[in-house]
């Protein structure tokens, strides 16, 4: 009896590294599978950020601005270093394509998602006349999708730049639109008439008046008092 229970215990014990064996390759499986199913989803998420636009230039564009506005010192809550990004003719022919408007649309809405998490502002310049004659419904989406909105409509080659009563400016300031950001009201300038100047160095906006016209005015009188006088008579047979 004692020799066949030890007999038993040995193959018992003969039998647990086999079963241990089995039981890691089924963990190695499971995490193989693992493995490959975490894979799939990074391949998966890597595509389905290159499919959120159709011209390539937009997805590189963005991720050259978030890389730099990953950057420790503009962390919002940190320090209090600000990031300035300057995007000069976004929209121009140069980015038409057929998705154009669509991709445009995307790229901004990600862009002041991108911005707003930091410490961080961005300048981007439009040619808007353009992209109203490409499609005219692309001028109210860009404008909700920023902060501020401000239009500089130039006299160059216009009938305004020879005129006298413009000679002093470069051109007309408009304020489409103007967000209340950190406060409870907007900011509303005290008229909204504005025109800017063009120095050497200097970009200057100030309150558009018109000059006083002097020649006008002082021909007014003259013609008064000639009229007065030729109906001198007419009115001279009205008693009361």
């Amino acid at each position: 009896m004692p020799h066949r229970f030890r007999a038993r215990r040995s193959l018992s014990k003969e039998k647990m590294p086999a079963q241990a064996e089995e039981y890691s390759a089924n963990n190695n499986n499971n995490n193989n599978n693992s493995s490959s199913v975490t894979s799939s989803t990074k391949t998966g998420s890597q595509e389905s950020q290159l499919q959120v636009f159709h011209n390539p230039r937009y997805k590189g564009l963005l991720n050259d601005i978030q890389q730099l506005l990953r950057n420790e010192s503009f962390v919002a809550g940190t320090k209090n270093n600000l990031c300035r990004v300057c995007l000069t003719s976004l929209g121009s022919p140069l980015w038409y394509d057929e998705h154009f408007g669509e991709d445009l649309i995307k790229f901004l809405t990600l862009l002041m998602a991108s911005v707003r998490s930091c410490n961080s502002v961005c300048l981007i310049t439009m040619p808007m006349h353009l992209i109203a004659k490409y499609d005219a419904s692309l001028v109210p989406k860009i404008r909700q999708l920023v902060d501020y909105a401000i239009e500089l409509e130039s006299f160059a080659g216009s009938e305004r730049e020879t005129h006298p009563a413009f000679k002093e400016y470069s051109g007309l300031l408009h304020l489409h639109k103007m967000s209340a950001i950190n406060t409870l009201a907007v900011h509303m300038p005290e008229t909204p008439d504005l025109a800017f100047k063009l120095r050497r160095k200097k970009f200057i906006i100030e309150k558009f008046h018109l000059p006083p016209e002097l020649q006008e005015s002082s021909a007014k009188p003259d013609n008064c008092i000639s009229g007065l006088l030729s109906n001198s008579n007419a009115t001279a047979s009205l008693d009361f």
